[in-house]
């Protein structure tokens, strides 16, 4: 998540891929947080920076108890219903 950037440790490998990439349009996503300096580095390069906003299609629940590594699939990957 492009938020990221503005993490103290991790920041610079999502500067360095978002600024990284060669191609003619770029979406990413995240958090509002990120809006700012997504569009300050976009204007450093001299791109446009259009911003879409959309809805959650459902609340956000955080769990009450821990994703057990028993109900990961066979390859290392959750099952999430």
């Amino acid at each position: 998540e492009i938020q990221m950037l503005c993490d103290s440790f991790r920041g610079f490998a999502w500067t360095r891929a978002l600024m990284g990439v060669r191609c003619k349009e770029i979406h990413v996503c995240g958090g509002t947080e990120a809006r700012e300096i997504v569009q300050k580095i976009c204007k450093m390069c001299g791109d446009d920076f259009e911003i879409k906003t959309y809805k959650r299609f459902s609340e956000l629940k955080v769990q009450t108890e821990s994703l057990a590594m028993s109900s990961t699939e066979k390859g290392g990957y959750a099952k999430v219903q």
